[in-house]
């Protein structure tokens, strides 16, 4: 089975491509990784509050993976920051996890 990071925009978007990953068997969404802006504490894709972004993980039982931002931010912090997620989730998932 595949375990899963599912990277997280809080919108129509991201919640269908949960639900379709929902109706396979040789998927496992293991944590939904988003990037949230440091400053406004806002996911940084659609400026959604943390609070709604919290409520929608909890509701769909994944685990939520917050990856502040600092506003303004360069494409080098970026890049850094995801492979740290990266890292994350290989040690997390006992080995290499997908991301979608």
């Amino acid at each position: 089975m595949k375990r899963v990071w599912l990277w997280w925009s809080s919108g129509k978007d991201s919640t269908w491509t949960l639900h379709v990953l929902r109706q396979r068997d040789d998927v496992e969404v293991k944590a939904l990784v988003t990037t949230v802006n440091e400053r406004f504490d806002r996911v940084a894709m659609h400026a959604v509050r943390r609070e709604l972004l919290e409520d929608q993980a909890r509701a769909a039982g994944i685990e939520l993976r917050v990856v502040l931002i600092p506003h303004p931010f360069s494409r080098s912090f970026r890049w850094a920051s995801t492979h740290a997620v990266r890292e994350a989730s290989f040690t997390r998932s006992r080995g290499p996890a997908v991301f979608l």
